[in-house]
């Protein structure tokens, strides 16, 4: 509707709260992937102006799947009760893989792809096992090569909940 007010508001959508704000729309010749809240910044695995594609907002990053990605460090720590955002458009569907992750030996947390064609929001517990709810199947009818899939994960320190395309998918 061309006449229908705009009902953006920036700053109810942007906390200073945030842990990490990644656009990963850098296209830098270095491998610095910037963070627009808190300056935790991300490395990657190679200059981003060579993984550089279109996203669905803006400018985006493009992985293989296996040996690209970008690394957060620890900075963002552990918290108890965290979202995490991402879209997705998928070229191949390998049986593992990280979309997000920020770790420090056995205390991670982050969405990743499985093994078992999985897909899997996760919290170590300090050792070598965790918290988690993988109820996604990685896959085309989920994950459509043809457009973007918009996934988000949330913990709130007892419970996890994972959402594709703002439809609840699996919670533990």
């Amino acid at each position: 509707n061309a006449n229908a007010p705009n009902q953006q508001s920036a700053s109810a959508v942007w906390s200073n709260g945030y842990a990490g704000v990644w656009h990963m729309g850098d296209n830098a010749a270095n491998t610095n992937v910037v963070n627009s809240q808190s300056g935790v910044n991300g490395t990657a695995q190679q200059n981003t102006s060579a993984l550089t594609t279109a996203g669905k907002t803006g400018g985006a990053l493009t992985f293989n799947g296996s040996t690209d990605y970008v690394n957060t460090g620890t900075g963002a720590g552990k918290p108890a009760n965290y979202t995490i955002n991402a879209w997705l458009k998928p070229s191949a569907y390998t049986n593992s893989g990280t979309v997000f992750s920020a770790s420090g030996g056995y205390n991670h947390w982050g969405i990743f792809g499985r093994d078992s064609g999985t897909m899997e929001l996760y919290t170590s517990n300090g050792s070598a096992y965790g918290l988690g709810v993988s109820t996604d199947n990685w896959n085309a009818t989920n994950y459509p090569s043809s457009s973007f899939t918009f996934i988000t994960g949330t913990a709130d320190g007892s419970s996890f909940r994972y959402y594709r395309n703002g439809v609840k998918i699996g919670s533990d």
